[in-house]
């Protein structure tokens, strides 16, 4: 299954990757409730989730990460990217599980997952203007 969103930005690929620190991940999407631990030079933490406590991995792509929960049962991935078209201006949540079908309080967690970046996202853009 794929959930997607997006929103306009500031951002370039560089900015939002230098933004995206591993410990500050609740702070761009409320989803992920608290940062635990985690090793920046590693890009590897461990945080309290909607879903319990997971294991999140990061990896450099072109425009943005692809982050992973490596235990998840679900296989979840999600992509935070910026500066590919066709809309060069925007931040794009790419999100994908393993499954076909899921049941529907599962599939609305997902779908919340995903909004709550755009609204992170957001108030991060505000943020980064104000400084």
């Amino acid at each position: 299954m794929e959930f997607f969103t997006q929103t306009a930005s500031t951002w370039d690929e560089q900015g939002l990757k230098a933004a995206l620190s591993m410990a500050d991940l609740p702070k761009w999407c409320e989803a992920i409730e608290a940062h635990l631990e985690s090793d920046e030079a590693a890009s590897w933490g461990r945080y309290d989730t909607i879903w319990g406590v997971f294991e999140i991995t990061r990896m450099p792509i072109r425009g943005g990460y692809r982050y992973l929960l490596p235990h998840c049962p679900n296989a979840l991935t999600w992509s935070v990217t910026t500066g590919l078209p066709p809309d060069l201006d925007a931040v794009v949540v790419h999100a994908t599980i393993n499954r076909e079908n899921h049941e529907p309080d599962f599939i609305e967690s997902l779908e919340e997952f995903v909004d709550a970046w755009r609204v992170g996202i957001g108030r991060m853009a505000e943020a980064s203007a104000a400084d």
